[in-house]
């Protein structure tokens, strides 16, 4: 059976987990805390570095999603051109 503080931090790490955090980055959180860093600085900190990472993630796929916005934007060029040439990588 497990504990009222096991399902806390199931609940915890669920919550983390959500936003795409990686277990090793919440085994992190726990270190800086037994550093001796207050609870709810090391939070913080945590919460920036991962900030720093979906920002990086989300200008990923701003570019994917520009390439794939662009090669809808050729084929339909295509599509409403003489469509018996061959498609060029454009």
């Amino acid at each position: 059976m497990y504990s009222e503080t096991d399902i806390a931090w199931f609940e915890i790490i669920k919550y983390y987990r959500s936003m795409n955090m990686p277990i090793q980055e919440l085994k992190r959180f726990t270190e800086m805390q037994n550093e001796g860093v207050s609870k709810v600085t090391a939070l913080r900190k945590f919460m920036e570095a991962h900030r720093v990472k979906v920002v990086e993630q989300l200008n990923d796929l701003n570019k994917v999603l520009s390439q794939v916005d662009h090669k809808i934007k050729v084929l339909k060029e295509f599509e409403a051109s003489d469509n018996t040439k061959t498609l060029k990588k454009k």
